[in-house]
């Protein structure tokens, strides 16, 4: 018997709800890619989630280089005040 593959979510910004969403999908077991373009926002976070990475998501090349394709989602959670 093969083992269950793990859920894999990028996550784009890591604002009040971006962290909050990672830390909650990332207590329930799944891959969590949190991409900001803060170091101090990841911070926050990096003990918990999977993996981190500073850049700046309106680069094409720049998610494509992270794998982005290979996550079965990537939740957009960036938003004006």
């Amino acid at each position: 018997m093969g083992s269950v593959r793990k859920e894999k979510y990028a996550l784009i910004g890591m604002g009040d709800f971006g962290s909050q969403l990672a830390v909650t999908l990332a207590n329930k077991g799944i891959e969590v890619l949190a991409i900001d373009s803060s170091m101090e926002h990841l911070e926050e976070i990096k003990d918990v989630v999977e993996r981190t990475v500073c850049l700046d998501a309106t680069e094409e090349k720049a998610l494509e280089s992270q794998g982005i394709e290979e996550f079965d989602a990537a939740i957009i959670c960036i938003g004006d005040e």
